[in-house]
């Protein structure tokens, strides 16, 4: 298992775009490693995998095994030994998470008011304001530059460098 997910792993991190990225599938490797590194993937069976999660569980949540198992599974894939394990296995169900809904119009008036009591939020406030009326994301608003204003036109530039895809690249 070792020297096998080592391999996919290096070769998937080859089309992964941050260094921290890279790093967090490293992680996810050493983790698996630590458990099966020293079986033979033609040995591993759906209930190595039902173990792992078991055992795991006590230590990480289900995001990170799934993610860990992931590794395995493509693993497993690309030397054609997952096809008796597929139709059984099933990822742990991974909670919902509250984080990335969008503020009510109510908390976002109450989030203004309260920003703008002190001067030491200012920054935080105007920033706020800025995303709240333009759609702009946190790191579109942390990278923008002052050449990219346009005050006269009512009109903000966001460069392709600052954002997720070249969709986001727009006026």
């Amino acid at each position: 298992v070792e020297q096998a997910a080592t391999q996919w792993v290096e070769q998937h991190s080859a089309r992964l775009g941050s260094a921290k990225a890279k790093r967090n599938e490293r992680s996810l490797l050493k983790q698996l490693i630590h458990r099966l590194g020293s079986r033979k993937l033609k040995s591993i069976a759906l209930d190595d995998f039902k173990d792992y999660q078991r055992t795991r569980r006590d230590q990480v949540g289900e995001r990170a095994i799934n993610l860990e198992l992931r590794i395995l599974r493509n693993t497993l894939r690309e030397a054609n030994c997952w096809r008796a394990i597929e139709q059984h296995y099933k990822p742990l169900r991974e909670p919902e998470s509250n984080v990335g809904y969008a503020l009510t119009m109510s908390e976002l008036a109450h989030l203004e008011k309260i920003a703008a009591t002190k001067a030491a939020w200012s920054i935080a406030y105007l920033a706020e304001v800025l995303a709240a009326n333009t759609g702009l994301r946190g790191i579109e608003v942390k990278r923008l530059q002052l050449g990219a204003v346009d005050l006269a036109n009512r009109r903000i530039q966001i460069q392709r460098k600052s954002t997720k895809t070249a969709a986001g690249q727009r006026l």
